[in-house]
C-alpha cells in the first residue's frame, strides 16, 4: 500500500493568512511517498530524517509521534521517501514536512481501514503541526491534502473577496479554501540559494504586531492576494505582476 502528498509554493498572501486574509497557494511536482505493510508492532522509518520509536531521548519526528498518538495507531511498518524537496545548500521550502505529514496520516487512515478524504487528512496533520509548532496557518497542509491551486483562508475572511466553498473545522480553528483553475499551465521559480527555518520567520513576523505599521503591511499582502487570485484565475499576467508589485511595497 502506497499513499503520496505533494509539496506547495505559496503564490500570494504568505504572512497575511495568518491574520486572516485570503492566500493563494498551489501544489507542485514533488511528493512525499508512504508505503506501509502489516505488522504487530509498530515502525516508522523517514531515511536520514528519522525514525519513530527511536532509542534517543529526543524525538527524531515530532509530528509523526503526533499523528501516532492522535490516530491511536499501534501496528504497521511505514517508510517515507522523498525527493526534489532539497539540494546541496539546504531544503528548498517546498513544504517537506506538510507533505511528509499529510502522506504519513493518508498512509495510517488505509491501514486502519478508514476512507482517505483531504478534509480527515487536513484536519489531522493540522492538529498535529499546531501541538509540536505552536503557530501556523495549515496553508501548506491544505495544498498537501487537496493539491491542484487553491484560496486558502485561516480563521477569518478579513479580504472578503470570495465566499469559500468549503469550511474544515480542527482543534486551533477554521480553514475556509476554495479550489481555483487558471489558463496558465506552468510556473518558473527562483531559488535564493539561501535556505530558511520558516517557523522562525513567522515568529519574527508576529514580534512586529505591535510596530506602528504592521497591519498596513500585513493589508498590502492580503491586498495582494486577492489581486493575485484574480490574476491567476483569469490568466492575466499582467495583473499577477501588479500583485507581486503590490507585496513588495510591504514593508515591516
Amino acid at each position: 500500500m502506497k499513499t503520496r502528498a505533494p509539496g506547495k509554493i505559496i503564490l500570494f498572501g504568505e504572512y497575511a493568512v495568518l491574520d486572516g486574509y485570503d492566500a493563494l497557494v498551489i501544489a507542485v511536482d514533488r511528493h512525499v511517498h508512504t508505503d506501509v505493510s502489516k505488522a504487530s508492532s509498530l515502525a516508522v522509518d523517514a531515511g536520514r530524517f528519522g525514525r519513530f520509536p527511536t532509542i534517543s531521548n529526543v524525538p527524531e519526528l515530532p509530528l509523526i509521534e503526533d499523528v501516532v498518538a492522535q490516530m491511536g495507531l499501534a501496528q504497521g511498518h511505514f517508510t517515507l521517501t522523498s525527493s526534489g524537496f532539497e539540494c546541496s545548500e539546504g531544503k528548498l521550502g517546498l513544504g517537506s514536512s506538510a507533505a511528509s505529514t499529510v502522506a504519513f496520516v493518508g498512509a495510517a487512515l488505509a491501514h486502519l481501514g478508514r476512507k482517505v478524504r483531504p478534509e480527515v487528512a487536513f484536519t489531522i496533520a493540522q492538529n498535529s503541526h499546531h501541538r509540536v509548532q505552536g503557530l501556523g496557518s495549515g496553508t501548506d497542509i491544505a495544498a498537501s491534502s487537496f493539491g491542484g491551486a487553491l484560496l486558502y483562508n485561516w480563521n477569518g475572511q478579513e479580504s472578503g473577496h470570495i465566499r469559500h466553498k468549503l469550511a474544515i473545522s480542527s482543534n486551533y480553528g477554521t480553514a475556509h479554501l476554495t479550489p481555483v483553475t487558471s489558463p496558465i499551465k506552468s510556473i518558473l521559480t527562483v531559488w535564493t540559494g539561501q535556505p530558511a527555518n520558516t517557523r522562525d520567520l513567522v515568529i519574527d513576523v508576529q514580534k512586529k504586531k505591535q510596530t506602528t505599521n504592521y497591519k498596513a503591511c500585513i493589508s498590502k499582502l492580503g491586498e495582494s492576494a486577492a489581486r493575485g487570485h484574480v490574476g491567476w484565475t483569469r490568466g492575466n499576467r499582467s495583473k499577477i505582476i501588479e500583485s507581486i508589485d503590490i507585496a513588495n511595497e510591504a514593508a515591516l
